[in-house]
């Protein structure tokens, strides 16, 4: 799974209702989900990304890059996650700092000029200390062409990237993970 768009595929019961934008877009639990063109309006299926509950809807549609795991809470979830987890919670975990050193990457191409760009480092910084540094960027010209005034244009198209960083103390006691990330997208 590359984006919570793809979810349905591999978890039965949860399908992903693709609007205009990432803001009126919904996961469906059950049958159960929030689709509203309001973003002031909360999902009745919560996502989760590393122990952050994201209040939008719209935030959770990002690329998922070099995940841990990702689980599926079936059912109302608001005694540990907030009253937005109603129908459900989506729980993604990220690939943390490792102790040894490690480098990844992958290049997707798709039909119709889409391609998808992800490109991990990871390693320890000191004693109990590592850190994983993340990359990714995704583009789309579209498939449909706008002729309007005599343009021809593609839209239904985005450009996506962002960079995202990872680090984990651990001492066997204590765990201390602090993330910080940049996400930009651009969906027409």
């Amino acid at each position: 799974v590359i984006s919570l768009e793809n979810i349905s595929t591999v978890v039965p019961s949860v399908t992903f209702r693709k609007g205009t934008t990432s803001a009126n877009s919904a996961i469906v639990m059950r049958g159960v989900g929030t689709i509203s063109f309001s973003v002031a309006a909360e999902p009745s299926v919560s996502t989760v990304v590393d122990g952050v509950v994201l209040s939008r809807s719209g935030q959770a549609f990002m690329d998922l890059v070099y995940l841990q795991r990702l689980e599926v809470l079936r059912g109302p979830q608001g005694t540990l996650f907030g009253r937005n987890a109603s129908a459900g919670l989506v729980n993604i975990v990220s690939k943390g700092g490792t102790d040894t050193f490690e480098a990844e990457a992958s290049a997707d191409w798709f039909e119709g000029e889409e391609y998808r760009l992800r490109a991990a480092i990871s390693g320890p910084l000191g004693e109990n200390l590592s850190a994983r540094l993340t990359g990714f960027y995704g583009s789309f010209d579209g498939n449909i062409t706008n002729i309007n005034g005599g343009r021809n244009d593609k839209v239904n198209g985005y450009e996506r990237y962002g960079v995202r960083g990872i680090m984990d103390y651990d001492d066997g006691g204590n765990t201390v993970r602090l993330i910080a990330d940049y996400y930009k997208a651009d969906d027409d």
